[in-house]
């Protein structure tokens, strides 16, 4: 049978695990986060030259 000491230190053990899955977690919606940006500023800039190409082609006709 355990004694408190050692339930105790599972529980202290297993809340730290925890922090650490949240910390975790905290950084990879950040990493997330980030990326998204990216990829909706890439597409603004890609969407932004293709309406600059077709304003230039129908000027030229």
């Amino acid at each position: 049978m355990a004694s408190p000491s050692s339930s105790r230190d599972w529980t202290w053990r297993s809340l730290g695990a925890g922090w650490a899955w949240l910390a975790v977690a905290a950084a990879v919606e950040i990493a997330v986060a980030r990326a998204a940006r990216t990829v909706a500023r890439e597409v603004a800039a890609v969407r932004g030259a293709m309406e600059r190409g077709a304003a230039i082609a129908q000027r030229w006709g």
